[in-house]
């Protein structure tokens, strides 16, 4: 799943569904063209619960991770983030990586 479908997350999502993958995204609003792609617009929770690889593309500063969406993420997930700052809360991140997750 793909938290960001700018340029760089829409980017990163053409390659994976050339591979295969199937795409999830979150955004603000959803894009004709990553409908068109067969990219499915979820909501957060829906993202970080149903996917094993969750990608944050997210603008400097935007934290959309936090206690709730870590649980909802579970265990035995890879998250990575390609931004320029964490997209997440610390304390709920540092507790879910020491779970047997990977970052």
């Amino acid at each position: 799943g793909i938290i960001g479908l700018g340029t760089l997350g829409g980017m990163i999502a053409d390659a994976l569904s050339f591979f295969g993958a199937e795409i999830d995204y979150v955004a603000r609003s959803e894009k004709e063209e990553a409908a068109a792609k067969g990219y499915k617009f979820v909501s957060i929770n829906d993202l970080v619960s149903q996917n094993d690889v969750v990608i944050c593309c997210l603008n400097k500063n935007t934290v959309l991770l936090h206690e709730k969406e870590f649980e909802s993420l579970g265990n035995h997930k890879i998250l990575f983030n390609v931004g320029l700052s964490p997209a997440w809360d610390m304390e709920p991140f540092t507790q879910w990586v020491n779970r047997n997750n990977r970052c």
